[in-house]
Parts: structure tokens; C-alpha cells; sequence
């Protein structure tokens, strides 16, 4: 690109180089107000946008109706020479697909936690992990400063640092937001 193609190109940038916000998706989604949403952002000289659920979303995620209007959405601006992105993930936290993912508990995410014990512990700190490792700290050393390599064992009179492998608890999305107690006021958008 020369330098006067390049000074034509920033006067008057294609889609690529403006801006595309979030939008947020939290209602019950309507074909033809998205579509008229559409416009208004090529009137104000936006590039594109970014389709993301939000809390308060009344229309079935990945749903045929969700996957209606995200088509007619992309369609359009693609007339209209903009760019339709999706944001991978229904609501928040990302990876687990509004909970549909984290159902399966082969897809949850891991972590590992590690608890100082002290010199004699009675039993595993809790049931749920899968131990991966331990150490024995000499008192004098700084709990977390090394590993020695050996393995802790129980009665040493050291203090113990346990490993182990966690799964993550299912349901890890806003949609449990949505239960409310009896009785109580519903926040707006919410069902």
C-alpha cells in the first residue's frame, strides 16, 4: 500500500478498522428490532458488532429461534458490509456454554489446591480431590518456599503440604441466578 492509498484508507476506513461493541442480548430476542438495531449502528459508522448473551436473556440459547436471528443478523451485515462476530459463550464464565458443557463432569475444569497440614493430621483434608502429591517442610524452611522431593508422610512431626486435583462444581453459570426464593422480588430480566 502506498502512503496515498494509505491516507485515503484512514479517512475513510472499511470495516476492519472500526469499532465493534459487545452487544448485548438480554431480552426476548425480536428478528425485526435486531435487524433495526443493525442499521443503527452502520448509521453511526460502526464496523460491526459482537452478538453476546447477557443476563436477562428470555430466548433459548442455542436455540432455533437464537440461531434465527443470529443468521438473519450475520446476513444483514453482510449487506451492509459490516462484520458479525459471535461471542462464544452464553453469558458468563466463559467455556461452559450457559452450564449445557459443565453438565458432563469430563468437561468441568480442573485446579489443583494445595493445604498446609499440620504435623499429625488425623485424614485427608476433603473427599472430593484426587491426591497427586505431598512434601515434608523441615519447620525451619518457609512453608511454601520448596518442595522437598520425598513424600509427606503422616506423623513425621513436620508440617505436611497436600496436593490435589479438584473438579469444579457444575452449574457454573448465571442461570442459577435465576432461582429466586419465594416470595421475594424478581430483578428485572429474570424469570
Amino acid at each position: 500500500m502506498t502512503t496515498d492509498e494509505l491516507f485515503t484508507a484512514f479517512q475513510n476506513p472499511g470495516a476492519a478498522w472500526r469499532g465493534k461493541p459487545f452487544w448485548a442480548w438480554n431480552g426476548r430476542l425480536d428478528k425485526a428490532e435486531l435487524l433495526r438495531q443493525v442499521h443503527v449502528m452502520k448509521e453511526m459508522g460502526l464496523g460491526g458488532f459482537f452478538m453476546h448473551s447477557r443476563v436477562g436473556l428470555a430466548t433459548e440459547y442455542l436455540g432455533d429461534e437464537w440461531f434465527e436471528c443470529i443468521n438473519a443478523c450475520a446476513d444483514e451485515a453482510e449487506k451492509l458490509g459490516m462484520e458479525a462476530w459471535l461471542y462464544d459463550e452464553d453469558r458468563w464464565p466463559s467455556g461452559s456454554a450457559g452450564g449445557l458443557v459443565t453438565q458432563n463432569p469430563e468437561f468441568r475444569m480442573r485446579f489443583l489446591r494445595c493445604t498446609l497440614l499440620p504435623p499429625t493430621p488425623s485424614s485427608q483434608p476433603w473427599e472430593a480431590g484426587v491426591e497427586v502429591g505431598g512434601a515434608r517442610i523441615p519447620p525451619s524452611d518457609s512453608p511454601l518456599s520448596s518442595l522437598p522431593p520425598q513424600g509427606w508422610e503422616e506423623g513425621q512431626g513436620e508440617e505436611g503440604i497436600y496436593f490435589a486435583c479438584e473438579l469444579a462444581a457444575d452449574g457454573l453459570s448465571y442461570h442459577s441466578l435465576r432461582r429466586v426464593a419465594p416470595g421475594s422480588a424478581v430483578p428485572p430480566g429474570f424469570s
